[in-house]
């Protein structure tokens, strides 16, 4: 193991603190600015060490905007095996179709069957949810056709803890997924989600400091308490929306005294039957429909921020524009400190370990079959843009005023995600990429009001 490998969270806490204060002192005297050499408390100390950067608005509004890359893989050895996930189901099980109860939109109830997404906040993970619906949704259509009814197949795909809802899964009857995105970028992305954008925060480098204390809880370490959630925070007591994965995705409670995050992070790679890359998302879903030998007309999207970027109403029932982060030059300074470094550790090796294992789930499948795969579908993605961005209704839109529409007054299978449905089936059937099966002619309403459900499911059963 290496030296990192072997702090646990606490002394990371400890080390994050002492560290990162000594290395802005030094920073203070090479940029002229002001440090106390005894400093209170670590958002104090940021504070201080760029005051002018923090205070001039001017100045942050010309900071340099840049997309937030995938981190070089290369950095160290990793900790965190990777693997190469297989074809599911492995056996001859058919895919996990499941009633899935006339709540399913908003179920978070344990269960042991059906198509399980964990959903960790700003992963991607709306859009993941949508590809992850629309395979529920198409998979119950063609059921239908031969069986009972389902809008969608049983599944789960909210905010929630593995360990909550998914601890006791049948292997053989569900099929487990989730996506991951480099720590770094993503604590970010929370930021300005969470914070400027819901609150109108000013993306300064002290309230990003501010906002990183409260959600790691580094005053007091409890971040990573087993018996906190996501609404009370598994960072602090306060919102906490950036869960470490040990505590998102682990299919066991975690409690950062008692267990190794190594052990943790490992089982997680073998407890997941794929866990996806963010930033390779279009990799990941073209790999995810060979896994599941399913066409690629069941994975195309849209993404949940293409209507603008707007969210769904989640805070306040109100529509608001995420405004895209971006890492200011005293973020970066930051960001590179081995503290920082040591404080997302462990998610970084997942992350990377998950890098890696795509690329090795894609030399299992078939790399010639896959790369053919990746540019139809990279076509299809381009085509689907143009085809149905413009008039897809969202929930938010520029256009679309404070309230979020509706569902069932969208063209979204549950909020933000799965949105232009009908216009990829469209799409796909243009391109030819059902690959074998018969498109689906939908000619009903799918997602109806719901108290026109249960009539609907009754009318549709008599009409076959």
């Amino acid at each position: 193991m290496s030296l990192i490998g072997a702090y646990t969270y606490k002394d990371i806490l400890l080390l994050f603190v002492v560290g990162l204060a000594f290395s802005l002192h030094r920073w203070g005297k090479n940029d002229g600015a002001s440090i106390p050499k005894e400093p209170q408390n670590l958002a104090q100390t940021l504070a201080r060490a760029t005051t002018a950067e923090a205070t001039n608005t001017a100045d942050n509004a010309s900071l340099a905007r840049q997309p937030l890359d995938i981190k070089d893989s290369s950095r160290k050895s990793l900790a965190v095996e990777p693997r190469a996930f297989g074809r599911w189901p492995a056996v001859n099980d058919t895919l996990p179709c499941f009633d899935p109860g006339s709540g399913w939109r908003t179920d978070k109830t344990p269960t042991n069957t059906g198509f399980l997404f964990t959903k960790a906040f700003k992963c991607g993970s709306s859009t993941g949810a949508g590809i992850h619906l629309r395979i529920a949704r198409n998979l119950a259509r063609r059921r239908s056709q031969m069986e009972q009814y389902y809008q969608v197949c049983r599944a789960r795909f909210g905010h929630a803890k593995a360990n909550k809802v998914f601890a006791n899964r049948d292997k053989r009857r569900s099929f487990l997924w989730t996506l991951v995105r480099d720590p770094t970028s993503r604590l970010v992305s929370v930021f300005f989600h969470m914070k400027v954008s819901r609150r109108n925060v000013p993306p300064t480098l002290e309230n990003f400091v501010s906002f990183l204390t409260e959600e790691t809880g580094i005053d007091v370490p409890k971040y990573l308490n087993e018996d906190s959630d996501h609404e009370g925070g598994a960072f602090s007591s306060s919102n906490g929306h950036y869960s470490h994965y040990a505590v998102m995705a682990s299919l066991q409670p975690y409690n950062l005294f008692l267990q190794n995050p190594v052990q943790i992070m490992n089982q997680i790679m073998k407890d997941y039957d794929f866990i996806g890359v963010t930033e390779r998302m279009d990799e990941v879903a073209v790999v995810l429909s060979m896994i599941l030998n399913l066409p690629m007309a069941d994975v195309l999207y849209l993404s949940a921020k293409a209507n603008g970027g707007f969210d769904a109403g989640g805070f306040q029932n109100i529509c608001r524009y995420i405004i895209p982060s971006f890492k200011s030059p005293p973020m970066k300074k930051l960001f590179a400190t081995p503290q920082f470094q040591r404080l997302i550790e462990w998610d970084y090796q997942l992350h990377q370990a998950a890098n890696r294992s795509l690329d090795l789930t894609i030399s299992k499948l078939g790399r010639a079959e896959f790369e053919d795969k990746l540019a139809k579908y990279k076509h299809a993605q381009s085509v689907a843009k143009e085809m149905c961005l413009e008039k897809t209704v969202f929930p938010c839109s520029f256009d679309g005023g404070n309230t979020p529409k509706q569902y069932y007054n969208t063209d979204c299978i549950w909020k933000d995600s799965g949105c232009a449905y009908k216009c990829l089936d469209e799409v796909a059937t243009t391109l030819g990429l059902w690959e074998g099966l018969d498109p689906l002619n939908v000619t009903f309403q799918e997602f109806p009001r719901p108290r026109e459900a249960e009539r609907h499911a009754l009318a549709t059963r008599h009409q076959r």
